[in-house]
């Protein structure tokens, strides 16, 4: 079922294209999920344990209450009372502490990396932003909110780990003194979640009306915008009307909320991908809007040649069609890899018409080199690529981020103009972040 709440997600698009760095996004639990576990299965976990050991609480009961959604806190505390602090602590590494690739992240958080937003809060202990993020951001934790705070106001990129960091069990924030602790007693963290809250556009994924965490900074925001005219957002799994606005009253918020088709929430890609290309009110118009059409090769070639042509300055290129391929081989101008992306890019952003005859687009770059008998050493071979044509019209539709492109581009190693018969080898060409979102 598509996203509900059509006014205030649209009116959100609207605003964060227009002004990406006045948001800041909020994460909670169900956008490290399956990769990382659930509130109601991380308590069952801990509820097995602490079974074994001194539980004094009937579990039959306390597993009815993470069946409802309710006392999550409580329940952990009487769990890690239980077991003891020391297999609290290991349950909390076996659990969070594991290794992962950038493959194993789950698709939402992948969605959200490719908007590269400045600053991310999140509850969870968890290292994909760390992963995710490949270097771009600082990950600072509870104990050093003012680091947080400063790096934010120096525009660096920011992931504040508010309730502490599986690698420092000093930071963690899980049971209901934990939290207390953190929320009563840390101001420094307090600070700057209110400094936030009072200049900032929070948007809240991966919660749910059951999260033990999302009351608490909720009614944070409403002490704090208290007259200050500024709305939060928040996706919600949640499709009854009562509680959307008895969920907005109290907090004064605006809710987007979804129904989900299944339990992989592939609403909330596609709520994110929104952030990324513009969206229409009246989508319709989109659709009318006169498009280049091309039917046949002669005027693919000469389209393709003129806007290259136009593009490419400086440079010399070749065009030629074969079997729904369109070959173009040309010398970048630029000498940084970061150029050579942007040129790239640029010739890609050209793939803005319609075109049934073509299915791929393949890039061959040469390097600029003087004369030589040896026509290797004259005419070397940087770089070929591949990308379909249907995936390079979308990013020059602006329907796909950069780095969503960027993993649909297949790179090779070519084979040398002297030996064609070569085989070429698949290769990375990892993005220099530099270009993201441009």
């Amino acid at each position: 079922m598509p996203i509900n709440s059509e006014n205030a997600f649209l009116e959100l698009v609207n605003e964060y294209h227009q002004n990406p760095e006045k948001f800041v996004f909020f994460v909670g639990a169900g956008l490290s999920q399956p990769l990382f576990p659930s509130w109601k299965m991380l308590l069952k976990k801990f509820l097995n344990c602490a079974k074994e050991r001194d539980l004094t609480h009937d579990e039959n009961e306390l597993l009815k209450y993470i069946e409802n959604g309710e006392n999550y806190l409580d329940i952990a505390d009487a769990c890690v009372r239980a077991m003891g602090s020391t297999r609290y602590r290991d349950i909390m590494e076996e659990t969070f502490d594991i290794d992962f690739s950038e493959s194993d992240i789950p698709e939402s958080y992948r969605c959200l990396m490719d908007l590269s937003p400045k600053m991310i809060i999140t509850t969870n202990y968890d290292r994909i932003p760390e992963i995710a993020g490949k270097g771009r951001y600082r990950i600072i934790t509870n104990k050093n909110a003012p680091e947080a705070a400063r790096f934010f106001s120096h525009k660096k990129n920011v992931v504040f780990k508010i309730h502490g960091d599986i690698t420092d069990h000093s930071s963690i924030v899980f049971t209901t003194s934990e939290y207390q602790k953190l929320i009563n007693n840390n101001a420094k963290t307090k600070s700057l979640l209110s400094s936030l809250l009072s200049t900032k556009v929070l948007i809240f994924v991966g919660f749910s009306l059951s999260d033990p965490h999302i009351d608490v900074v909720l009614n944070n925001i409403k002490s704090v915008n208290d007259g200050i005219p500024i709305s939060h957002y928040v996706l919600l799994n949640e499709i009854s009307t009562f509680k959307i606005s008895s969920f907005e009253s109290r907090y004064g918020v605006k809710i987007i909320s979804y129904d989900p088709e299944d339990s992989s929430h592939s609403e909330v890609v596609t709520f994110l991908r929104a952030l990324n290309h513009k969206t229409s009110k009246e989508p319709e118009q989109i659709s009318t809007k006169k498009e280049t059409k091309i039917i046949d090769v002669d005027g693919l070639i000469k389209h393709i040649d003129k806007e290259v042509g136009e593009t490419i300055i400086g440079s010399g290129f070749s065009i030629f069609y074969q079997n729904g391929d369109i070959y173009l081989s040309f010398t970048p101008t630029g000498e940084t890899k970061s150029e050579i992306q942007k040129e790239i890019l640029s010739i890609i952003r050209l793939m803005n018409f319609e075109c049934d005859i073509l299915d791929k687009l393949s890039m061959v770059l040469i390097a600029k080199t003087p004369p030589s008998i040896e026509i290797d050493n004259s005419q070397a071979i940087l770089l070929k690529l591949k990308v379909k044509f249907s995936d390079a019209k979308k990013y020059s539709d602006k329907q796909i981020s950069t780095s969503t492109l960027w993993r649909l581009i297949e790179f090779y190693t070519p084979a040398g103009l002297s030996n064609l018969l070569q085989t070429e080898d698949r290769i990375e060409f990892p993005m220099s972040t530099g270009i993201i979102g441009e």
